[in-house]
This record gives C-alpha cells, structure tokens and sequence, in this order.
C-alpha cells in the first residue's frame, strides 16, 4: 500500500510538469522538491537510493551525467574558504560542509604529509576527543 501511495503521489507531481514553464505555476525544481519530501515521508534511505538510482539509469548518458554534474556542483564545499578567527574555526566550518567523499580525499592527502610523530599524537588526540 506504501508503495501505492508513492507512486500515486510521484505520478501527480510529474503531471503538473507541463504546465510548470507556464507563469505562476511550480518550476521542476519545486516539483522535485515536493517530491522528495514525500519520499523521505514515506521511504527509508535505502529505498529511496535504489530509487534514484533507477531514476537515474533510466535516463540517456548525456542526461545522467548533465544530472550528476549539476548535483555534484550544487552539493560540494569546494576548497577550504580564508580563515574565520581561527584556522580551526575555517576546518570546522569546511568539514560541515564538506560532502564524505571530499573529507576522505583531504585528509588522506594531508595524512599522507604527516611526519610519524605527529600520526601518533593525532592519533592519541583523536582517541581522547572521541
């Protein structure tokens, strides 16, 4: 029945689309949003990443990658920004921005460029933080 209920509502959203270039009426992007709204309402993560996945299966090459670059864009930090009041301040602000894949390249990247002795004090001060 939930699932049902889903596809009901995600075929009422995309019936709307043709009239969204129109004034006045949702963009596609509003649409989307309502969506996923609904799908967050009524799918568990999993699902609704499978879903997308389909979703984006589903569609040309040039359409997926447009699609994926446009999210990759919209959804990245980008490099670490001019320090806050402190350079700590500028790591934290970065890190919560900072999308899994970027703070495992960064910091494999400046653990790689860590002499020994400071790995291991890291290492204990990471151990005593947690």
């Amino acid at each position: 029945m939930r699932v049902e209920k889903v596809m009901n509502a995600i075929r009422q959203a995309l019936e709307l689309l043709p009239a969204s270039s129109e004034p006045g009426h949702a963009t596609p992007g509003a649409l989307a949003h309502g969506v996923g709204t609904i799908l967050r309402a009524w799918l568990q993560p999993g699902q609704r990443s499978l879903l997308a996945r389909a979703s984006i299966e589903s569609l040309d090459r040039d359409e997926a990658e447009e699609l994926l670059a446009a999210m990759e864009e919209a959804t990245h930090a980008g490099p670490p920004i001019a320090p806050f009041d402190t350079i700590t301040a500028e790591a934290e602000n970065w890190a919560a921005l900072a999308l899994l894949g970027e703070r495992r390249a960064y910091f494999a990247a400046i653990w790689r460029r860590f002499p020994g002795a400071e790995k291991a004090a890291f290492l204990r001060a990471a151990r005593d933080a947690a």
